[in-house]
């Protein structure tokens, strides 16, 4: 096995006189450079489709969102008015945690004002950002007529109550 020294003379000396290079330092060379490059490109693909997939659910987050917009407007004009006692959502994040988490405060407001039954933390209602894992609902919301700010964390599936 050539030594550093043996290697610093072979392209110093033994280059210029046209000396060959050793063939196992090309391969090695060679297997290194073929390593570096698939691993990069593996890299670039799985950033790539992370942001395809960050892209698509918050598409589907907008439908839902205008879904629940054009149901809230009908039964505003249907009905006059909001329901009483509707909590006023000043921020709602679902996820698994750290910085692993994907807004739904407008998603979260529609389903209030809207009549959806048994809001639970749940897939269906919030996605499924984070496939495989635990998910959790944090959200902060003030009540009707107050100021005070409230913050509340449901499990995934648990009943969303924010006026207990």
């Amino acid at each position: 096995m050539p030594t550093a020294s043996d290697l610093a003379k072979f392209f110093t000396d033994g280059w210029s006189q046209g000396a060959r290079a050793p063939f196992p330092f090309i391969v090695i060379i060679f297997v290194t450079w073929a390593a570096a490059k698939a691993f990069y490109s593996q890299a670039s693909k799985v950033a790539n489709d992370r942001r395809e997939l960050a892209v698509e659910e918050m598409r589907a987050a907008e439908e839902e969102r205008d879904k629940y917009k054009t149901l809230l407007s009908s039964e505003q004009q249907a009905t006059g008015s909001r329901r009483p006692n509707i909590p006023k959502i000043h921020s709602a994040q679902w996820g698994v945690g750290g910085d692993d988490y994907r807004p739904v405060e407008i998603l979260l407001q529609g389903y209030l004002n809207g009549s959806t039954p048994e809001l639970r933390a749940s897939v269906p209602f919030f996605g499924d950002p984070y496939k495989r894992e635990h998910k959790h609902l944090v959200v902060q919301f003030s009540k009707s007529g107050t100021a005070a700010v409230e913050t509340r964390t449901f499990r995934e599936g648990d009943l969303i109550r924010l006026n207990d």
